[in-house]
């Protein structure tokens, strides 16, 4: 889920290992704490991530609202092996030794951006090399937090052979699937012929929304080929490249239950 994988409504800036054979018994970063605005099911976050195969894990802070019913910026931790796919400890998996450090905390200080007011806080994997478990290490004196035991995992029960650095941002998926459903049902109420629809829905992108429509539009111009007419090709292109709904000009609700915003004239 949390990677740069595409994942609907979210954007990444990250950096990560290349691809080669290099194996990883443990990987950190420093990763400054701040509180960008988040609201509804939107969330933003900072992470390192260590993989092998399917098996990923996660440490760093997120302001997430649908996670946590607040904005403020927490620790957390993600497991994604075999049948576990969690954040914390909301599925089996992590497994918690310092009772006095939940992996839901609030972080009291955070950064202030133009100011000399910069938190950082340090956080690393430790792969124990006696029985194969991952350790996460974090603060200032590297304290022992918890581990993830090496029966969860399939690739990382070897070593791990990617590392990210980076952060995340954006709406959750199921927000991005919300407000396809809202347009879909808005274009067959209004009875909107199929090569009408996406010049339709193409009305309400703003912001970087329009940046990214008319960059595509270029795009395909410069390359050749034919104009994007079918509304499934354009849900398509948005699940793989913009795909943030938030960026309309008004809340997707709305938009679907007022039939004005959309009247079609044919």
């Amino acid at each position: 889920m949390a990677s740069a994988d595409n994942t609907p409504g979210a954007h990444y800036a990250i950096a990560r290992t290349g691809t080669s054979s290099n194996k990883y018994l443990g990987a950190g970063a420093g990763i400054s704490i701040h509180n960008p605005p988040a609201f509804g099911r939107q969330y933003s976050a900072a992470r390192v991530k260590i993989q092998n195969g399917p098996d990923s894990i996660e440490v760093g802070w997120r302001v997430d609202p649908s996670l946590y019913g607040d904005s403020r910026t927490r620790l957390f931790v993600r497991l994604d092996a075999g049948e576990s796919h969690c954040f914390n400890t909301r599925c089996p998996g992590f497994v918690l030794v310092r009772s006095d450090m939940p992996v839901d905390m609030v972080f009291s200080d955070i950064s202030q951006p133009g100011t000399s007011d910069i938190f950082v806080v340090p956080a690393y994997y430790v792969r124990d090399q006696v029985n194969g478990n991952w350790w996460l290490e974090f603060g200032l004196d590297n304290t022992e937090v918890g581990f993830w035991p090496k029966a969860l995992f399939t690739g990382l029960g070897d070593l791990a052979n990617y590392v990210e650095w980076g952060g995340e941002g954006g709406l959750t998926p199921e927000e991005f699937l919300d407000w396809v459903a809202a347009m879909d049902e808005v274009l067959e109420f209004k009875q909107v012929p199929e090569d009408k629809r996406v010049s339709l829905v193409a009305t309400r992108f703003r912001g970087r929304a329009a940046a990214w429509w008319q960059q595509l539009k270029q795009t395909r111009l410069r390359q050749g080929k034919d104009k994007i007419s079918s509304w499934e090709k354009l849900k398509k292109k948005m699940r793989g490249g913009f795909s943030s709904p938030q960026l309309l000009a008004s809340d997707v609700s709305a938009a679907a239950e007022s039939s004005s915003e959309f009247a079609f004239c044919g």
